[in-house]
């Protein structure tokens, strides 16, 4: 993703933030049929700077409304602050990355 962002931080050092992405996904919901959606392509949607926006939260709030399938790829324990929301999908699955480091590595 660096050579898209232009990001000169090492990767893990940055996060942009895309602040409207719950009002394009309201938007653009209404043009679609309803389908199937991967959360986290690139990326964990429940970055520590999802505290302080909520924008994975409103997305599935967003999802859920419309009745899509939800695919969810996460490591953090944030995930948790969005049981509420994910118990309302008819139909999703929440993975979770485990990532754990014994001895050292080449």
């Amino acid at each position: 993703m660096k050579k898209f962002t232009g990001h000169r931080e090492s990767w893990g050092e940055f996060v942009d933030v895309k602040i409207n992405a719950p009002d394009l996904l309201a938007k653009e919901i209404k043009k679609k049929r309803r389908g199937e959606i991967w959360i986290s392509g690139i990326c964990d949607p429940y970055q520590p700077v999802e505290k302080k926006y909520q924008l994975t939260r409103k997305c599935l709030e967003i999802l859920s409304d419309y009745d899509w399938h939800v695919f969810l790829q996460t490591k953090s324990p944030l995930v948790l602050t969005d049981l509420d929301i994910i118990k309302r999908f008819k139909y999703i699955d929440v993975g979770f990355s485990i990532l754990f480091h014994r001895g050292s590595l080449p």
